[in-house]
């Protein structure tokens, strides 16, 4: 009777043990067929811009916020999302003190964001800005420590504030470009602070995780000019317009819709090597 009951106790020790093994298995195999279904299922993503105008999107002809709903028309191309829902924060001539401020005080901005699969910065041009007046063109690098230190601070409490709210989204931060590097490339330390602006800012995201820098410096650069601009600076009689086709016409310092694109792109590129749906 002993071995009877050894023996069906072993048979059933044999069966859970393979029913165990078989179940592994099905769950081993089956997972990357289940993230594929997964990344397959259409899927509706949300993106949260904050910032200054070229979040607001000054220079747009459309005035549908720049860079945001072209990025989103990217993104919606792509096979599994199906809808990107944006929610664009920008206000022109922000700088990046007045934006964490904004931040700490509009629950609208908190929601967003806590919903949020990416967030999105633009911010320092106008923390450069108010330098640049301060010291009326006559840039000296020095000037720029103080303003470039209060910058870092305040970009690093937004960070701070949006993995609070929200410890899963992505961050991007976009980097400044020189609006006037067509027109006044004889300034040299305009484009020094501008690169050490661009540094510090790729510094700032390797800090935390799930937190990109974008580069579009180079996006705004047209070398092909140069030499036409140096003409037409060194001759009276010249009265040639050398223009940046990529900025807005009627202040040489925001995008128009080609620089918006071009950002949108760049942006989007960037977000292919952190978004599993955009793959």
């Amino acid at each position: 009777m002993k071995t009877i009951r050894s023996l069906l106790t072993s048979l059933l020790f044999l069966v859970l043990v393979s029913l165990l093994v078989v179940f592994v298995l099905n769950t081993v195999l089956n997972q990357p067929e289940k993230e594929e279904q997964a990344k397959e299922t259409p899927q509706k993503v949300e993106l949260v811009a904050i910032g200054d105008s070229l979040t607001e999107g000054v220079g747009d002809s459309l005035g549908s916020g720049g860079y945001v709903p072209r990025v989103a028309e990217l993104m919606e191309e792509t096979k599994p999302v199906s809808e990107v829902i944006t929610h664009n924060f920008g206000v022109s001539g922000k700088r990046s003190d007045q934006i964490l401020s904004r931040m700490e005080t509009d629950p609208e901005i908190e929601a967003a964001v806590k919903e949020a699969d990416m967030v999105v910065f633009t911010v320092g041009g106008n923390d450069i800005i108010k330098t640049f007046k301060n010291e009326l063109l006559n840039v000296q690098l020095e000037s720029f420590k103080e303003p470039l230190n209060m910058y870092e601070k305040n970009v690093e409490k937004m960070i701070e504030m949006v993995q609070q709210w929200n410890p899963d989204t992505e961050i991007y931060l976009f980097g400044v470009y020189n609006p006037y590097a067509l027109y006044f490339s004889e300034i040299e330390e305009m484009q020094v602070i501008l690169d050490e602006w661009n540094k510090k800012t790729s510094s700032i995201a390797q800090q935390y995780d799930n937190t990109h820098y974008v580069p579009i410096d180079e996006a705004f650069v047209v070398e092909s000019n140069l030499t036409d601009v140096k003409a037409a600076q060194s001759s009276p009689e010249n009265t040639q317009v050398i223009e940046n086709p990529y900025l807005y016409e009627d202040d040489l310092f925001h995008p128009n819709d080609a620089g918006y694109s071009k950002m949108a792109g760049i942006l989007f590129n960037e977000m292919k090597k952190y978004e599993d749906l955009l793959d």
